[in-house]
């Protein structure tokens, strides 16, 4: 997609409902339930997905969002997600939103905003 759009199309549905199984995981080590899903624009071919890992890895970077895009830069083997784009429970923060942006990631779906 070129811009944003109010039509979820199959793909990020199916990759949000990833994205929530994930944020599920967050919650079993007490961390805010936020998951993330990587997936190919074109194909609906899931890349990579993350949940909120700050509390138990003692990271304030590991967000679902950064943790999904270090774990889809291994497995192609370059930090660029061109043709990506994420399904995420939650508006990303300004430090996910920027990572997302530097990673030229295509698209972000989010199922709820950050207030």
């Amino acid at each position: 997609m070129d811009g944003p759009s109010d039509v979820w199309t199959s793909h990020a549905l199916a990759a949000m409902d990833r994205a929530i199984s994930e944020a599920g995981r967050a919650t079993e080590h007490g961390d805010v339930p936020v998951g993330a899903a990587l997936f190919d624009s074109a194909t609906g071919a899931i890349v990579a997905t993350a949940h909120n890992r700050r509390e138990v890895d003692a990271d304030p970077t590991a967000h679902a969002e950064v943790l999904a895009l270090r774990a889809a830069a291994a497995q192609r083997g370059g930090w660029r997600m061109t043709g990506l784009s994420m399904a995420v429970t939650l508006e990303p923060c300004v430090m996910c939103a920027g990572a997302l942006l530097n990673a030229r990631e295509s698209t972000a779906w989010c199922s709820a905003r950050s207030i």
